[in-house]
């Protein structure tokens, strides 16, 4: 059976995480691709347009020459 875990139940469990590895317990760990998918799956409705709001600075910054 696989088990997923948080960041934070990770780091609370980690003695743990680490001697059932040890026992050979399955440790899986998906690609950066799954775990990209299951975050827009899971966070679908987050409005990026207005979580990024206001982080650049609007300003045409200065004078450059080569």
């Amino acid at each position: 059976m696989s088990k997923n875990y948080s960041s934070a139940e990770a780091r609370e469990k980690l003695s743990h995480l680490v001697q059932e590895a040890e026992q050979g317990a399955a440790v899986e760990r998906g690609s950066f691709w799954e775990s990209y998918q299951e975050f827009r799956r899971k966070y679908s409705d987050l409005d990026t347009a207005d979580a990024f709001s206001g982080v650049r600075d609007p300003s045409p910054g200065r004078d450059f020459s080569w």
